[in-house]
C-alpha cells in the first residue's frame, strides 16, 4: 500500500497548495480620497458637449438652486456619512489623502490607475466598528469624515467582494490570505512523492515500464485533478460573489461538488498507477511469486488448473452505448472507435479452491516468459491465449 499512500498523500498536498493559492477573502475594504470641493464645483459647472442628453442635463443643472458648500456636503452624504476620530483614523487619512508617490501605504495601493485606492482588512484597526455597522445596515459604501484644524477631510470607504476587488487590482496579499504559504504544501508534495524509498522488485522479475505505466499517468492524473479542483475557486467569486466554495445558501456547493467529482475521476488514475508500480512477477522453479498492491502471494504451478486470456478492454455495454450516442453526435464516434480499437489483454489463472488471479500483459515487457513457464510446467493453456502469444512472437 506504500505506493497508494505515496500518491494520494502527494495529491492531498497538491490540493492544499491549490487552495492556498486561490482561496480568496469574501470582504475587503477599499479607501480612496474624496474631494468635496471638486464635487461641489462639478455639480454646478456648465455641462460641456453636444447632443440632446447633454442639453437636457444642462437645462436641469442651470435650473438648480446653488447651495452652500456645507449644504451640498450634507445633502451629498446624507445617510452615508460616518464621522470618525482618533489617532488610528488620522494615520489612515494621512496615507489615503497623500499624493500616491509619497503615500506611506504603497503596499496597499491597487494597481488600477484610474483612481488611487488602498485596501485594508475588515478586522484591522480602526475598521471593525464601521464595518459591522455597514454590514448590519446592508450598506457597501460610506463617506468617512475626519475633523482637522484646516477643515473636515473626507475619504470614501467601500466594502468589496472578491470579484470587484480583483477587477480593481487589489494587492494579492490582501485578497489572497494564504497565497504566500503555497510553496510549503507544494514542496511537501514533491518530497512525499519522490523521496520515500520505493520497494525494489527482485532481480529478473517482470515489471511494468516506469514511464508509460505509472510516471505519465501520475503526472496527467495529478494535473487534471488539480485543474478541476481549482475551478470552483476561480468561478465562485464571479458567479456567487463569494470566495466560499462550500456555501450552501447560494448553491455554490453544487457547482463545487460537480467539479470535484470530475477531479476525483482523474485522481482515480493514481490508484491504477499505484497498482502498476507495485506489481512484480518473479518466475521461480515450481512457482511464481506475485507482488501486487498490498499483497504478496506464491502461486505453485501445480495449483493452476487453467490459464486463459483476460479481456481488459472497456465493457461491451459501454462500447455499445458510445456507438449509439455517436448517432446523435459525430464527436462521440471518435471516442467509440478509440475504445473499441483497444487491445488490452492479460492472463487469467484459475486456481484450485481460490478465486482466479489475473494481470495485464499487453504492456508487460517479457510477458512471453510467463507463457513459456506455464507451458513447461504442464499448465493447461487456452487456445485463445496460445494464439495471442503466437501472434506476439511473430510480430
Amino acid at each position: 500500500m506504500r505506493e497508494l499512500y505515496r500518491r494520494f498523500g502527494a495529491l492531498l498536498l497538491l490540493f492544499t497548495a491549490v487552495t492556498f493559492f486561490l482561496a480568496v477573502r469574501d470582504d475587503v475594504i477599499r479607501l480612496y480620497a474624496v474631494d468635496m470641493a471638486g464635487e461641489y464645483r462639478s455639480a454646478y459647472l456648465p455641462v460641456q458637449g453636444w447632443g440632446a442628453s447633454t442639453a437636457m442635463r444642462g437645462v436641469l443643472r442651470s435650473s438648480k438652486r446653488i447651495a452652500s458648500v456645507a449644504a451640498f456636503i450634507d445633502a451629498h452624504t446624507e445617510g452615508r456619512l460616518e464621522v470618525v476620530e482618533g489617532k488610528g483614523w488620522e494615520e489612515i487619512f494621512t496615507g489615503v489623502l497623500a499624493p500616491p508617490e509619497t503615500s506611506p501605504l504603497p503596499e496597499r495601493r491597487a494597481s488600477d490607475t484610474w483612481r488611487a485606492s488602498y485596501y485594508f482588512l475588515p478586522q484591522e484597526d480602526p475598521f471593525p466598528n464601521v464595518f459591522r455597522e455597514m454590514k448590519s445596515t446592508d450598506q457597501s459604501f460610506r463617506f468617512l469624515k475626519l475633523s482637522a484644524p484646516s477643515g473636515p477631510r473626507f475619504i470614501g470607504m467601500t466594502v468589496q467582494g472578491p470579484e470587484d476587488a480583483m477587477s480593481a487590482g487589489a494587492p494579492s496579499w490582501i485578497l489572497y490570505p494564504f497565497r504566500r504559504f503555497t510553496a510549503v504544501p507544494l514542496l511537501l508534495a514533491l518530497f512525499f512523492y519522490f523521496f520515500p524509498p520505493r520497494k525494489k522488485a527482485p532481480a529478473g522479475a517482470l515489471v511494468y515500464p516506469k514511464w508509460s505505466s505509472w510516471l505519465l499517468p501520475d503526472l496527467m492524473g495529478s494535473i487534471f485533478a488539480c485543474i478541476f479542483f481549482a475551478f470552483p475557486f476561480l468561478l465562485a467569486p464571479g458567479i456567487f460573489g463569494s470566495g466560499n466554495v462550500l456555501n450552501i445558501a447560494d448553491g455554490g456547493i453544487i457547482l463545487t461538488l460537480v467539479f470535484w467529482l470530475m477531479a476525483a475521476i482523474f485522481a482515480s488514475m493514481l490508484y491504477w498507477s499505484a497498482k502498476y508500480a507495485s506489481f512484480s512477477l518473479e518466475l521461480l522453479p515450481g512457482s511464481m511469486m506475485l507482488r501486487t498492491l498490498g499483497k504478496e502471494q506464491r502461486i505453485p504451478y501445480i495449483a493452476v488448473e487453467y490459464a486463459g486470456i483476460a479481456d481488459y478492454r472497456p465493457p461491451k455495454w459501454l462500447r455499445t452505448l458510445l456507438f449509439i450516442a455517436s448517432l446523435g453526435s459525430w464527436r462521440m464516434l471518435g471516442h467509440a472507435l478509440l475504445l473499441s480499437s483497444r487491445t488490452d489483454w492479460g492472463i487469467e489463472l484459475r486456481m484450485k479452491g481460490t478465486a482466479p488471479i489475473k494481470f495485464l500483459c499487453s504492456n508487460l515487457p517479457g510477458a512471453e516468459r510467463i507463457f513459456e513457464a506455464l507451458r513447461s510446467e504442464g499448465v493447461h493453456i487456452s487456445p485463445e491465449l496460445e494464439s495471442v502469444f503466437a501472434a506476439r512472437q511473430n510480430s
